[in-house]
């Protein structure tokens, strides 16, 4: 199969999946609201609250999922109150619809009653706890644990290798764990005896020139990682890069 036709696969697979997803949460968000409604009438809610309490609960499913698929865009662990939301929510709606086909007395009937009047206030807390939250640690791949040399396995992708920021946190992982940069001497036979001049920046200082010497020595790295590698900041580490390419 050529790369177009999987390209092509890919394009109607990823269509499908969405056209049935979005059916199954149609079908599920009509009948789901029919049976929290009936379940909200038979245990004493007025019809205006039968009618708004089904939408706190898919409101807090809604709002949670949004949380998580950031997460995931991100690449940044779950957040624990929009998993808790996410899943809760799901939770209080099955057992909503199952019960709705019962007409329940009794003491249980009593827990429902005061579970139903409390559950908007509750959903309002964890869809509020869920989107406020600020976002956890990236996540590496299972690979970036390898120290040494170690490194995924090696694929023909046909790509260059990457030197903007977003892929360069891939490289730092791979790395050996000392984050000291050893500034390296240039070999006599370079610069016949004489060691290579090295420009000054804007700010001057020994952070320019730290920086630039490692951007010669890494000259695929992005100014995030070298950055991170000599102690200097984003701005020194993009002005020596800036420098070295000019040079």
């Amino acid at each position: 199969m050529t790369q177009a036709m999987e390209r092509q696969d890919y394009k109607w697979r990823t269509r499908a999946g969405i056209f049935g997803l979005i059916m199954a949460a149609i079908v599920a968000a009509i009948i789901s609201y029919t049976h929290q409604r009936q379940l909200a009438i038979t245990h004493r809610q007025s019809g205006f609250a039968a009618m708004l309490w089904p939408l706190s609960i898919d409101g807090l499913v809604i709002a949670c999922g949004a949380r998580l698929a950031i997460d995931n865009l991100r690449g940044v662990r779950r957040s624990g109150w929009a998993t808790v939301g996410f899943w809760g929510g799901f939770a209080i709606s099955l057992t909503a619809n199952w019960f709705s086909v019962y007409r329940i007395e009794g003491q249980l009937g009593v827990w429902i009653d005061h579970a139903i009047a409390a559950s908007p206030a509750l959903c309002l807390l964890l869809a509020w706890e869920a989107l406020m939250a600020r976002p956890r640690a990236p996540i590496k791949p299972a690979w970036s644990q390898v120290r040494g040399g170690g490194g995924p396995p090696a694929m023909d992708s046909g790509l260059d290798p990457p030197t903007d920021d977003a892929e360069v946190f891939v490289r730092g992982a791979l790395d050996e764990p000392t984050r000291e940069w050893q500034p390296v001497p240039e070999p006599a036979s370079a610069s016949n005896g004489r060691r290579k001049k090295v420009p000054s920046g804007p700010s001057g200082g020994d952070k320019f020139r730290r920086a630039y010497e490692a951007a010669e020595r890494w000259p695929g790295l992005g100014r995030s990682e070298l950055a991170r590698r000599v102690g200097v900041s984003r701005t020194h580490a993009g002005r020596a890069i800036t420098a070295v390419r000019q040079a």
